[in-house]
């Protein structure tokens, strides 16, 4: 299933003198405009710009980003368009299909245990029609002896019908435990049945997912911008606040000066295709080219 957009991501222009002086002393940044559509608080906003700088600080082991209230040297938004909307509707539809999944996955196991149980007990009705047969048997050969040596005494036809009668009641249970069986047999192939009906609708519903996925295609997911008057870092869209917090990680390497790497994991690569929390080898080595 495809779960995440490949996103891109503005390349902004950045002198040598900015970034050497961003790597020397940390860098402020406060809020600035954030749409109410994202839903986001504040207090979780700041928790993922918290993890965005410990991508870079913790492997550094140097502090280069400050937040202050007012007034910091780098402002952070959150801007709410089209992006951010088809993502929220991709992942209603993904959890909620996540959701169905898993109540199927639970209701199959059932059905599979059911299946389970009513194959032992098929096994062992078999069993206790196989033993009903051979005391049929060997009923039918007794009664052949007897006959061959001139007939039953009384008491011995009184033993017959007496067997007679055991078997007879024997064979009238085996028969309602087999139409018992049957029932469940029958009940449990229509389970099967609605069961892989199921199955066919979410498979479809995969494919549909998938194709509004890919149809949402590559787009810009934030930038970091240098105006005449300020610097910007802007977010567009995000699928989650473990992405959030990737995304801002990845602009606030911009913001010093950083550009894009070729790994594809990295927090710097052109794209978020990766899952990684923290600098990558590549990250850093792009780092220390900036900031020697």
């Amino acid at each position: 299933m495809v779960l995440t957009c490949t996103s891109s991501f503005f390349i902004p222009q950045f002198t040598a003198l900015e970034a050497l002086s961003a790597c020397k002393t940390p860098e402020t940044y406060s809020l600035g405009s954030i749409d109410p559509r994202f839903r986001i608080a504040t207090s979780s906003l700041l928790i993922n710009l918290q993890r965005a700088e410990d991508a870079w600080e913790k492997p550094l082991a140097k502090n280069l980003f400050d937040n202050v209230s007012r007034g910091g040297e780098l402002r952070i938004d959150l801007i709410y368009d089209g992006r951010q909307e088809k993502i929220v509707s991709l992942n209603v539809k993904e959890q909620a299909l996540d959701k169905i999944k898993t109540l199927l996955e639970v209701l199959e196991s059932k059905h599979r245990a059911l299946i389970s149980e009513t194959n032992l007990e098929i096994a062992r009705n078999v069993t206790a029609f196989n033993a009903h047969d051979e005391a049929v048997s060997a009923f039918n050969a007794d009664v052949a002896v007897s006959n061959a040596a001139g007939g039953a005494s009384r008491s011995d036809v009184a033993t017959f019908e007496f067997r007679k009668k055991t078997l007879n009641d024997s064979f009238a249970d085996l028969k309602r435990v087999e139409l018992g069986l049957n029932a469940k047999i029958e009940s449990l192939n229509k389970i099967g049945n609605s069961l892989n009906m199921v199955v066919k609708l979410i498979n479809a519903y995969v494919q549909e997912f998938n194709v509004a996925s890919a149809q949402l295609g590559e787009f810009e997911q934030g930038y970091y911008r240098v105006s005449a008057t300020d610097r910007s870092i802007g977010i567009y869209a995000y699928a989650d606040a473990a992405q959030l917090s990737r995304v801002l990680a990845h602009e606030l390497g911009h913001s010093l000066g950083l550009e894009h790497v070729s790994d594809t994991f990295a927090i710097m690569h052109a794209s978020d295709a990766g899952t990684s929390t923290t600098a990558l080898p590549t990250d850093l080595s792009e780092f220390e080219r900036v900031c020697h």
